[in-house]
């Protein structure tokens, strides 16, 4: 069957045992994902900064940035919230641009995301519940001279 989302990824087609079903139509999961994410930050854009933008304007910006920039359209709507909750002010569409690009909400993302594949598992031994958690790597390790020195 085929996804229905315009911007599919994948060709187009997509498995039965595969399809999310959202109303009457079928789609991957990543791309239901990425269509809701899409429609989320254009309403709130409506709710939190302006609700009589030039929708082409703004659906055209949004698309421009996923899609052909290569932002994930997941870290755009966690970037517009946080950019929001701090006190941005933005009176544009193309003010996206700069949220995507801020590092600050970034750096949150990617904090974000490593707590969520910083996972816990749980071993028993004997009748005793033990909780074993996955040890955080620190990958900023000095390369180069600086290793060398132990700075």
């Amino acid at each position: 069957m085929k996804c229905a989302w315009v911007h599919c990824q994948h060709g187009g087609e997509v498995d039965k045992k595969d399809a999310v079903k959202n109303g009457t139509r079928y789609y991957h999961p990543d791309c239901l994902r990425e269509k809701i994410a899409i429609n989320d930050i254009i309403k709130l854009y409506h709710e939190r900064i302006d609700d009589h933008p030039i929708e082409n304007f703004l659906r055209r910006t949004v698309n421009e940035l996923v899609f052909k920039n290569g932002y994930d359209a997941e870290f755009l709507l966690f970037a517009l919230r946080y950019c929001l909750d701090h006190g941005w002010n933005l009176h544009s569409p193309n003010g996206l641009y700069y949220v995507a690009k801020d590092k600050i909400s970034k750096k949150e993302w990617d904090k974000r995301k490593e707590e969520e594949n910083h996972t816990v598992t749980q071993v028993t031994i004997e009748g005793e519940t033990n909780y074993d958690v996955n040890p955080i790597i620190n990958t900023n390790k000095p390369t180069g001279f600086a290793s060398i020195l132990g700075r």
